[in-house]
């Protein structure tokens, strides 16, 4: 009866042995990632405490050689009409193609071939990295600028996990950037009064006011700015995949810093969702329903205004949801003015809600104007409103910001000055 014992004794410390050499091998296989992981932490934790830029930069390059094992670490920092390299103004023709790596938003490998950049532009990048001496280059931007281009040396990886890891360490500097600034702002206010006032103040220099810009077959230009005291409005764009572009309209109705703090984080968790995508295009229904969960606080619920909308300018439709009570006015080219209406309650109202997808036909002639007001859509039945909103189709886009900025005017007056002062946007297909 003895094999009867024997023979699973064996078969166990078999399995045994092959199990440990396994797990062996895969803690061998991902320990590089797990202190990648730790790496990272550590980074946006202390991150937040720095008090400098100077600390923030002498941090970056601590943590980011640890993390890297780089042999070499350079920092590009954009300067007022160019670019700086250790305290020394960069050439015209590198400060160029610095502007134009950072617009562009995407970590450089040297050591990998696959990108999604233009083949001049890659070309240019690869003739600055041999001439430093480096092999990757990772723009960081906060909310609305660059703030600096990390230029490292390297050493081989497997191209999978390098991907990923810079990616992530792009990431992370970004996500210290925005914290860092909002430390600095609630420091700042904490001097002062924390009223509203003070508040709009330092949201200017957070978020832009008034973009115009053109990109993917839409065009579109606004006036974002809110006198002091006033709510903010968070607008942003993501060009997705060709022909696409993902748009974040809402208006912050908090008090004071509040309002600072929650319109910046609300942007750079937009920017987050959009850099994890990578080049998975994203439901506005998912979409507004993270900002619901990120906005959601059990005790103190909100009823915050949103709009996400997909613009699709190849199958001439727009995919959107929307929350609470969104002005958004359709303008059809025979001059009909529709108003698109909510798919689900504002956010914060409660921690799970289902937001419908809707779609609109977006034709050449159809314009889309979302407003921040209190006079909502309504004050577009004033017959001379309404004009003037028809009057842009002969506007072009050049003229496009003026016009914007005039019809925001006429605004204004109708409500005789009273109420928040009217924040705008229009949007159209690039054919006019």
């Amino acid at each position: 009866m003895i094999e009867y014992f024997v023979v699973p004794e064996v078969a166990l410390l078999g399995w045994y042995v092959l199990n440990r050499k396994a797990a062996k091998g895969v803690a061998e296989t991902h320990s590089g990632e797990d202190a990648m992981l730790q790496h990272l932490r550590d980074y946006l934790h202390e991150g937040y405490e720095v008090e400098s830029r100077l600390a923030l930069l002498q941090l970056t390059e601590s943590v980011s050689g640890r993390a890297f094992q780089c042999v070499r670490q350079q920092f590009f920092i954009p300067t007022q009409g160019g670019w700086k390299h250790e305290n020394h103004a960069c050439s015209y023709d590198e400060a160029s193609l610095l502007s134009a790596i950072a617009a562009q938003g995407q970590p450089i490998d040297r050591r990998f071939s696959e990108s999604i950049l233009s083949p001049e532009l890659l070309q240019a990048a690869y003739r600055f990295m041999d001439h430093h001496g480096v092999n990757v280059l990772i723009p960081v931007s906060d909310s609305m600028a660059p703030q600096w281009v990390w230029a490292s040396y390297c050493p081989e990886r497997r191209s999978e996990t390098a991907v990923d890891a810079l990616q992530a360490w792009k990431m992370a500097m970004e996500s210290v950037v925005e914290r860092w600034a909002l430390r600095l702002a609630s420091a700042h206010l904490a001097e002062l009064e924390k009223d509203a006032a003070s508040a709009t103040q330092v949201l200017r220099v957070l978020l832009p006011e008034e973009p115009i810009d053109t990109a993917e077959g839409l065009e579109w230009a606004g006036v974002l700015h809110r006198a002091p005291g006033e709510p903010p409005v968070l607008y942003a764009t993501y060009a997705q995949e060709s022909g696409k572009v993902l748009v974040v309209f809402a208006e912050i109705a908090a008090p004071g810093l509040a309002a600072v703090i929650l319109a910046s984080a609300l942007r750079g968790f937009c920017n987050s969702l959009v850099a994890a995508a990578k080049s998975t295009t994203l439901r506005p229904e998912k979409v507004l329903g993270l900002l619901n969960r990120y906005v959601w606080r059990p005790d103190a619920p909100s009823d915050l205004s949103c709009i996400v909308a997909l613009f699709d300018t190849n199958s001439r439709r727009i995919d959107y949801a929307a929350a609470g009570s969104p002005d958004w006015i359709q303008l059809k080219e025979n001059g009909d003015l529709i108003s698109v209406a909510a798919t689900g309650p504002g956010l914060g109202a409660s921690e799970d809600i289902n937001y419908l997808p809707q779609s609109l036909p977006l034709e050449p002639g159809d314009s889309h104007f979302f407003i921040g007001s209190e006079l909502g859509t309504t004050v577009f039945s004033d017959p001379l409103i309404a004009k003037q909103a028809l009057g842009h189709r002969s506007v072009g886009f050049v003229d496009l910001g003026r016009y914007i900025d005039s019809l925001a005017n006429a605004l204004d007056q109708h409500s005789d000055g009273e109420g928040r002062t009217p924040a705008l946007v229009v949007l159209r297909p690039a054919s006019y």
